[in-house]
């Protein structure tokens, strides 16, 4: 993929959010439309790769040529999770060409992505530029079966706060159909309650520092590995060789808990000021918790699964949720506030950190620029 479309994006979306922070006057419905064009570009960005832009966008390109029309569609066979390959079927059945197929799963994830950022953003182009810089990359030109998970993880948000936990649970479930890892997502949703929530926090906040501690100290799956050795040594074996990476993976997951932290910290320290019920609505303070309970859900895994690799989806799965997060640490009604620079500065050099590194100097599951 050519570098000067990936930094164009890059730039533009900077640009778009940047106006919006220095508080260019532009009507609602006005960013609606630039937000809903710049969609229709990454869109079109996303349809038109091919199968050289990455070794994993070539996996799904021989995947859908070789895929059956829907006629002839078994649930016998798949090589990847039911959800996706009966997707690859139903498009198949209506045409052969993969730029097609490309095209309507995008059209799918930011759809998903679009409706929720206009439901719960107030700064729309700031969730767009931490979308572009953090997500669409690599979730929807390289991961796209985790991206397409993600997208409706993050879409379950809405579920959630309006309390239909049926219809979140089942959105759960059809997640997991698009990626396994997706069945850790039904935390938040056992997790939530509506009401007595400063409460619940304390409450959680105890529990999550107590085992964060604990599997920090005593990684989770080294003392399984340990377990298994007593019970069977053959079996033991295997999870010492699933394990072979502990090191390495040890140290990069704790980078990343450092980086995405500070999102949970604020969004507590927010949640629990009496300033903030003054700034924001009642739904909104429900979105907020939610957020809480995704990245409560990431950071949890991102200790407890360090050690391997494959893994690091389970974590991955909740991060989206910083889209709005980002975005709820420069409300309007924060226009006054000294640090209201800070927060800027910190969020898009995250932003831009994140970018960065995933497009040059990802070690896997990357992007060919040319």
């Amino acid at each position: 993929m050519p570098k000067i479309i990936i930094l164009g994006l890059f730039a533009s979306s900077f640009f778009l959010s940047l106006m919006e922070f220095v508080n260019m006057k532009f009507s609602r419905k006005f960013k609606k439309i630039i937000f809903d064009l710049f969609f229709l570009v990454l869109i079109l960005v996303s349809a038109l790769k091919t199968n050289e832009t990455s070794f994993d966008t070539n996996n799904y390109v021989n995947h859908f040529i070789n895929a059956d029309p829907i006629n002839n569609f078994s649930f016998l066979w798949y090589g990847w999770e039911p959800g996706f390959v009966l997707l690859n079927s139903l498009i198949k059945t209506f045409s052969n060409n993969y730029h097609v197929f490309f095209f309507v799963l995008t059209s799918i994830v930011l759809y998903l992505y679009r409706s929720i950022i206009f439901r719960y953003s107030n700064h729309i182009f700031l969730s767009l530029f931490t979308y572009v810089s953090c997500y669409f990359f690599l979730n929807e030109i390289v991961i796209i079966r985790f991206g397409l998970a993600s997208a409706i993880v993050f879409y379950n948000i809405k579920n959630i706060v309006e309390g239909n936990k049926k219809k979140a649970l089942l959105t759960v479930l059809l997640a997991t159909m698009f990626h396994y890892t997706s069945i850790v997502t039904i935390i938040p949703v056992l997790l939530y309650r509506k009401e007595n929530q400063k409460n619940l926090l304390h409450i959680y906040a105890c529990i999550f520092l107590f085992m964060s501690v604990i599997f920090l100290l005593m990684p989770p799956l080294t003392m399984v590995a340990h377990l298994a050795s007593v019970v069977n040594e053959n079996l033991g074996n295997i999870l010492w060789r699933v394990l072979r990476y502990q090191g390495f993976e040890s140290s990069g997951s704790l980078k990343r808990i450092i980086i995405y932290f500070p999102f949970l910290l604020l969004l507590i320290i927010y949640f629990k000021n009496s300033f903030f019920q003054s700034c924001f609505s009642e739904n909104k303070q429900q979105v907020v918790f939610v957020e809480i309970l995704y990245l409560f859900s990431a950071i949890f895994f991102m200790i407890t699964c360090r050690q391997v690799a494959s893994l690091a989806r389970l974590n991955a799965i909740f991060l989206p949720i910083i889209i709005l997060s980002g975005e709820n640490i420069l409300q309007p009604c924060y226009k006054k506030d000294p640090f209201k620079y800070f927060y800027f500065l910190w969020i898009y050099l995250f932003n831009t950190y994140i970018f960065f590194r995933a497009i040059f100097f990802n070690s896997g599951g990357s992007i060919n620029l040319t």
